[in-house]
């Protein structure tokens, strides 16, 4: 059975993880880490999205954040998709 849509409420803190296909490593090196902090910096000016907590693993990454504005989607999308681009290059 398939997890409900999430609810998107404004000023909601939430727990958001990531993982590789297969459990594929997704930061191979310290550059990529950084990138990825970057590209998470970007993405929450973008969307006012507030970090309140960070955790990259080999594999994944976990993320406390604050929604002002409720548009966690969003802001996943634009992070997990700039991301992607980078290290598909």
């Amino acid at each position: 059975m398939a997890r409900g849509r999430r609810l998107n409420i404004r000023d909601g803190i939430y727990h958001t993880m990531a993982r590789g296909n297969r459990k594929a490593t997704i930061f191979e090196d310290h550059h990529d880490r950084e990138r990825f902090s970057e590209i998470l910096a970007e993405s929450a000016a973008r969307y006012a999205v507030d970090v309140l907590s960070e955790c990259q693993m080999g594999t994944h990454y976990h993320l406390v954040v604050r929604t002002p504005r409720g548009n966690l989607p969003d802001f996943q999308k634009y992070l997990n998709g700039g991301f992607a681009q980078y290290s598909n290059r």
